[in-house]
């Protein structure tokens, strides 16, 4: 007896195996770098502010969120079945909290934490902008821009990005109206059971991917509060960004 069910248990566990191989996922190429891009975008440390320096003594401080679709969702939605170590979505919802200070010269400096819910990923940006032209009555200011940000606690997933871009601002009143235009670099790298369950190679996994997008966006100041409002383009569609908090 004890026999009989100890055949039954291989034939059960083998048949587990064969499931298990038949719905093996392995990414090509051309998909990971998709994703990559998606991850890359989910995590980069946008701007949300107009392009006028903030001054010497200048300062900001503000809640943000990200409201972003992936749109390799197909993929993930495998990955989801196959690795139930990591919690995947196609939809994220990306809060965080940033500092801003002037400097000389027409210069800012900022911080970036951010949380990618699903993954458990904490990340951190950096940021560093320089205004061209501060900006008057009758010309916009018109500024550069250079961010990065890296996920920082998880072992088996690393996603990076870095940031170039030329901006521009009017303000009429209250209201300042926001044009860029941005090259973006994202990276992403996988290990360990996240690899395991996405690749037939196991090994260690890495792609970047670069990509340049318009974004526009709208900043009112309430003298109590300042809000921002961001929409930037990826794959044919966009994504929406916002800000609360004050900037003096």
């Amino acid at each position: 007896m004890a026999s009989f069910q100890a055949r039954a248990q291989v034939v059960a566990d083998a048949q587990v195996a064969v499931l298990a191989s038949a719905e093996k996922l392995s990414l090509s190429s051309h998909e990971f770098k998709r994703l990559t891009s998606d991850l890359g975008q989910a995590v980069a440390f946008r701007a949300l502010s107009p392009a006028t320096p903030l001054g010497l003594s200048g300062f900001e401080l503000a809640v943000t969120s990200t409201a972003y679709r992936v749109a390799s969702g197909p993929i993930w939605q495998r990955a989801i079945a196959l690795s139930p170590s990591a919690e995947f979505a196609s939809h994220y919802w990306v809060p965080g909290l940033r500092v801003g200070k002037g400097l000389p010269w027409d210069m800012d400096v900022g911080l970036s934490l951010n949380r990618l819910p699903g993954f458990g990923a904490q990340t951190a940006g950096l940021d560093w902008r320089w205004a061209l032209h501060p900006g008057s009555i009758l010309m916009p200011a018109i500024g550069l821009r250079l961010s990065a940000s890296q996920s920082l606690n998880e072992q088996d997933l690393r996603i990076g990005s870095q940031m170039l871009e030329l901006r521009g601002s009017k303000g009429f009143g209250p209201l300042s109206l926001t044009a860029a235009y941005s090259v973006l670099r994202s990276s992403l790298r996988l290990d360990g059971g996240l690899a395991a369950a996405l690749f037939d190679n196991p090994s260690r996994h890495h792609s970047t991917q670069l990509e340049a997008n318009p974004s526009f966006g709208l900043h009112l100041n309430l003298l109590v509060a300042d809000m921002s409002l961001q929409w930037d383009r990826h794959r044919g569609g966009g994504f929406w960004s916002a800000a609360l908090g004050y900037r003096f």
